[in-house]
């Protein structure tokens, strides 16, 4: 998808804002590379008490009974993380 519409991306648009997990620098190089523009990465934070009332709410109705408990043990690991 970022393909299609990445050519046009700085005729058509000023600020584009991504949601996604960038582990590593080479992921970040790989959305910039995709991309084809500069990248500002930002790090969100919320207290780990908050992350799991989100996703409690998001997965709410959700029939992949695996999806919510892989993604409140991601939360945890992602919150222990140290920021670069």
């Amino acid at each position: 998808m970022v393909t299609a519409w990445a050519p046009q991306l700085p005729e058509v648009a000023r600020h584009l804002v991504l949601a996604g997990v960038a582990e590593i620098a080479g992921d970040r190089d790989a959305f910039q590379a995709a991309l084809g523009i500069p990248l500002r990465v930002c790090w969100l934070n919320a207290d780990l008490a908050t992350l799991r009332t989100r996703l409690h709410r998001r997965h709410e109705g959700d029939h992949d009974i695996a999806s919510l408990p892989w993604c409140l043990y991601r939360a945890g690991e992602l919150r222990a993380t140290p920021v670069e």
